[in-house]
């Protein structure tokens, strides 16, 4: 029997958006995770560390991870996203390491009693990867894939709207990642929570830069339309009257065992 193949829309050809310089750099504008994401992460390790945190982009998981006293390795295919990452706030941190390569090519690490894999997992080669999790696991380890989602904001109806006619991405469908991987073998689930809404404060600019900061969204592949979307989502938001974007996160962790 044939695998079955990932969605298109998830092609690495499409994740390659995020080594480029501009897309990383407004990574800083997406919403990063509250306290109580790291209590659950914590509460799933059977010891007190190592943890891997694979596709980290900037750190949103392995910055504070590592603040917690966690020696932390964190792996991203973009240099430019590893080098922002070590500018920002504790990321310069003794037990935090970095490197610049996908982890299907990293070479021998581990074993870890977490690995991590926030908003990225998808983007990856799962028969490749997931294997190689259990590889690098203790025993009772666990991979837990964390994912945020927004509330809706007074201007989402315009904001679907303008998603649908922007999107590089015309073929997207709304996935579950660890579905994914669990129907095709690679994922036994274990557990699954969301998080309390936790508010975030935002700029009208930061929050419409955050846009670019997704595949889809690159200014380079938007190119001219890039500015148009910025121009309709800043007149969306300021026909509800807004002066700052309060964006309630919503933090899902699924938690398993690599099969």
């Amino acid at each position: 029997m044939q695998p079955v193949a990932k969605p298109d829309f998830l092609s690495a050809q499409q994740g390659a958006a995020f080594e480029d310089f501009d897309v990383a750099r407004s990574y800083r504008n997406r919403p990063g995770y509250g306290d109580a994401v790291f209590d659950r992460l914590i509460d799933l390790m059977p010891a007190s560390g190592p943890i891997l945190d694979i596709g980290c982009g900037t750190g949103f998981l392995a910055r504070p991870l590592a603040s917690r006293g966690f020696a932390v390795d964190a792996l991203d295919i973009s240099p430019a996203m590893v080098e922002l990452g070590r500018a920002l706030p504790g990321g310069q941190l003794p037990k935090l390491r970095w490197s610049a390569v996908s982890f299907e090519e990293a070479g021998h690490i581990g074993p870890y009693a977490l690995i991590v894999a926030g908003e990225s997992l998808h983007w990856m080669d799962w028969a490749t990867v997931l294997p190689k999790c259990r590889g690098l696991l203790i025993p009772g380890g666990k991979l837990a894939i964390v994912d945020n989602r927004a509330l809706p904001l007074p201007w989402q109806e315009d904001l679907v709207v303008l998603i649908a006619r922007y999107s590089t991405s015309q073929h997207y469908r709304p996935y579950d990642t660890a579905r994914e991987i669990a129907a095709r073998g690679l994922f036994i689930e274990q557990g699954r929570i969301s998080t309390d809404p936790d508010p975030m404060t935002q700029s009208i600019e930061a929050y419409i830069d955050s846009f670019h900061a997704r595949a889809s969204f690159s200014r380079a592949r938007m190119g001219e339309a890039a500015s148009e979307f910025d121009a309709a989502l800043c007149a969306a938001v300021a026909a509800k009257g807004a002066t700052e974007v309060i964006i309630q996160r919503v933090t899902e962790i699924v938690w398993g065992e690599p099969a």
